[in-house]
């Protein structure tokens, strides 16, 4: 991630903050992966995470904590949707599973390649 960017995406540059999102939604939704264990709804927050990045860059007092900062978005937007999930799912009751041939295996397997990423 450039410092050079981020100082570019802080002061409203679009083509900057693309250029971070890029270089960090692949590790980004790894992680949210980690956290809420469906690939759908980890989408959703590093969607969530990336627009709150853009609407709060402009505040941010040092371009080199962005990526830390963006991390913790991305924890928050996490536990945020993880939540949400749990109350549509009438609280502590888990949903039904998809019994349809391969669709749990296909989300697992798309959350592991996605938290493979995080390996070094």
């Amino acid at each position: 991630m450039s410092a050079a960017d981020v100082r570019l995406a802080m002061h409203g540059d679009h083509d900057a903050f693309a250029a971070l999102v890029t270089a960090a939604t692949t590790r980004l939704y790894a992680l949210a992966c980690l956290i809420i264990r469906d690939p759908d709804r980890a989408a959703d927050a590093t969607q969530e995470a990336f627009i709150h990045a853009w609407r709060e860059i402009p505040r941010l007092r040092d371009a080199d904590h962005f990526d830390a900062s963006l991390r913790r978005l991305v924890v928050n937007a996490s536990y945020d949707e993880a939540r949400r999930g749990h109350r549509r799912n009438g609280g502590g009751r888990r949903p039904v599973p998809d019994r349809r041939a391969g669709s749990h295996q296909f989300l697992q397997g798309e959350c592991a390649r996605a938290i493979g990423v995080l390996n070094p």
